[in-house]
């Protein structure tokens, strides 16, 4: 972490051993590294989570087009990206409902995008070079802000709390983003220049490489749109405890 970068809770990391690199004007839960409140919200060798899956096939059903590179302002519906396509967005854009993205791919945003959805990535992603990469500034709201009719029929409004899916897939943000109101989950995260905002959700990177922040980034999580974020699988079950039940005959 350089720069001016701050995290508005706690950090944790599973590794007993690990070790933040910090240099700049950082905070963790608003405490700069030199204050002796700082080490009480950073927590080692804590348990590690489940991670959840990712399964983007409840949005395969709502895409309807083909995109490929574009420059200009334009307005991206309900669309796929073919693999190998690599394309690069370099206007100010728009996507309506979910950006679909075969693998594998490199796809780039320059422009604006403005995005009212989401971005997932198909199944069974393929390639070790798939990125993901906006520069510009990123305005996000969620699926169920988009008209109600019959482009946008009820069960595609309903895939809400997930912004971006992407696995197997690097990302990297480099300009202003405000509040994105879903979780972002990709193999790794690096944000830099002024990539900061508030995420109603989660950050959830799956692979064991560096998560970098650098330049003006500060995060600040907010409440989770859901519980149940589309796209994104929890394991877990329910069943019976043996003594804290009575059956009554």
């Amino acid at each position: 972490m350089s720069g001016n970068v701050s995290i508005s809770g706690d950090f944790s990391d599973t590794n007993a051993s690990g070790t933040i690199s910090t240099s700049g004007n950082i905070t963790i839960a608003g405490y700069a590294p030199s204050n002796p409140n700082y080490a009480a919200h950073v927590h080692k060798g804590i348990t590690t989570p489940v991670f959840p899956t990712v399964d983007t096939s409840v949005y395969a059903p709502y895409v309807q087009n083909t995109v490929g590179s574009m420059s200009g302002n334009m307005t991206v519906v309900k669309a796929k990206i073919l693999p190998n396509t690599n394309p690069s967005f370099s206007g100010n854009t728009t996507i309506q409902g979910v950006l679909y993205i075969e693998t594998p791919n490199r796809v780039s945003f320059s422009g604006n995008v403005t995005i009212q959805g989401a971005i997932v990535v198909a199944n069974n992603p393929t390639g070790s070079n798939n990125t993901l990469s906006f520069s510009g500034n990123v305005s996000a709201t969620t699926m169920d802000t988009l008209p109600a009719n019959s482009n946008f029929p009820a069960g595609e409004r309903a895939l809400v709390g997930s912004f971006l899916l992407a696995p197997s897939f690097a990302v990297t943000m480099s300009g202003n983003f405000g509040t994105i109101g879903g979780s972002l989950v990709a193999d790794s995260f690096t944000f830099s220049g002024n990539a900061g905002g508030q995420v109603n959700g989660s950050v959830i990177a799956l692979k064991d490489a560096p998560f970098t922040e650098s330049g003006n980034s500060p995060f600040v999580f907010g409440s989770p749109v859901t519980t149940n974020p589309a796209g994104i699988v929890f394991p877990g079950g329910l069943g019976p405890t043996q003594g804290s039940y009575l059956e009554v005959p």
